[in-house]
């Protein structure tokens, strides 16, 4: 469920975090963990300049069509992004088109890439797929996605009909 918190052993129950409203840092729930958003298996996001956006972790386990920006990215084992994935790290253990912009990436056995991965920190275990070419980035800093500007600039072109 999109929005909702992680499903971590340590979590507490969904009605019982109150996420911080900042946006200075990642969403955190009462007991110090980053909250989560998750696109599950049967959610398909297909958009022509589509930016999914937050302040905290992002699980994709479905399909998403666009950008995706946040603190924490995991691109599930049957999941599927075309896009820039953008956030201080990535993990993918599922498919990927498109850019790839973090400090730290990690793919799995099973992740297949198709593109271009900036980083500070690569890490490709054994069975991985990557077709595509990887950058060290020059700075922290310019890997890092603007997530406050990235909201607010989805919000002011959002239009509901």
């Amino acid at each position: 469920m999109l929005g909702s918190p992680s499903n971590q052993s340590n979590a507490q129950p969904p009605s019982q975090v109150q996420p911080e409203t900042s946006r200075s840092g990642p969403v955190r729930g009462n007991d110090g963990t980053i909250t989560a958003s998750v696109i599950g298996h049967d959610l398909a996001i297909i958009g022509d300049g589509l930016q999914i956006v937050s302040q905290g972790r992002i699980i994709v386990e479905g399909k998403i069509f666009g950008d995706v920006l946040g603190e924490e990215i995991l691109i599930g084992q049957d999941a599927v992004v075309s896009g820039l994935v953008n956030a201080r790290a990535v993990t993918i253990q599922g498919s990927a088109t498109g850019t790839i912009k973090a400090d730290d990436v990690a793919l799995a056995s099973t992740a297949r890439v198709d593109g271009e991965i900036h980083h500070q920190s690569l890490q490709i275990q054994n069975g991985a797929e990557f077709e595509g070419r990887c950058r060290r980035g020059e700075t922290s800093d310019s890997l890092q996605p603007d997530l406050a500007e990235a909201a607010a600039a989805s919000a002011s072109s959002q239009t509901f009909t």
